[in-house]
C-alpha cells in the first residue's frame, strides 16, 4: 500500500496543464491577477476564444458519426447469438445512457487529454442493473509504469471520489 501511495504522490504533474487546457475551452484564459489589473485600469476584458469553436466542431463530428455498438460472430454458427447479444447490448446502452457517458469522456479527451467511463452494477434493485457514468480525470490515478495504452498491464488503478455526507436529502 505504501508503494502505491508513493506512486500516486510522485506521478508527473500533468493535471495542472490539463486543468489549464480545460479553462481555455471554458473562456477562463486570463489569470485572475491580469483581470484585476485590467479592471483597475477600466480596461474591458476581451477574450476571443478560438479553442472552443474548434473543439465544438470536433465534438459535433463525433456525435454525427456515432453508431450503435455491435457484436460480431466469428463464424456462421454464432450469427443468431450475435444478433441476440446486439439487441441486449444496445438496449442496455440506451437505458444506461452509455452514449452520453462516452461522449462526455470523449469531450474530456479532446479538451484536456483524458476521459474516463465507469461501467458498474447499480445498487438500486428498482433500476436497471447496470450504470454507465463519466468520471472526471482528477478522480483517477493509475500505474504510470504501464506500457499498454489500455492499461492492460497496469498493476493498479485507483478512483478517489469525495462524497458529501452532510448534503441535504433530496426527495
Amino acid at each position: 500500500l505504501e508503494r502505491f501511495l508513493d506512486d500516486i504522490r510522485y506521478q508527473p504533474t500533468w493535471r495542472a496543464e490539463a486543468d489549464r487546457a480545460a479553462d481555455y475551452y471554458d473562456n477562463r484564459q486570463l489569470e485572475p491577477s491580469v483581470i484585476a489589473e485590467m479592471q483597475s485600469r477600466g480596461q474591458p476584458i476581451l477574450i476571443h476564444n478560438l479553442i472552443a469553436p474548434t473543439i465544438n466542431g470536433v465534438l459535433g463530428l463525433e456525435a454525427r458519426t456515432r453508431t450503435d455498438w455491435q457484436v460480431t460472430a466469428d463464424d456462421d454458427s454464432g450469427l443468431e447469438v450475435a444478433e441476440g447479444l446486439n439487441f441486449k447490448l444496445n438496449q442496455a446502452a440506451r437505458i444506461c445512457r452509455a452514449d452520453r457517458a462516452v461522449a462526455d469522456a470523449y469531450a474530456g479527451q479532446i479538451k484536456s487529454g483524458l476521459g474516463w467511463v465507469e461501467v458498474g452494477r447499480n445498487n438500486d434493485p428498482f433500476r436497471y442493473p447496470y450504470r454507465v457514468n463519466y468520471v472526471h480525470r482528477n478522480e483517477i490515478f493509475w500505474d504510470w509504469h504501464s506500457q499498454e495504452p489500455d492499461l492492460g498491464d497496469a498493476r493498479w488503478l485507483v478512483r478517489q471520489n469525495t462524497v458529501l455526507t452532510d448534503a441535504p436529502e433530496v426527495m
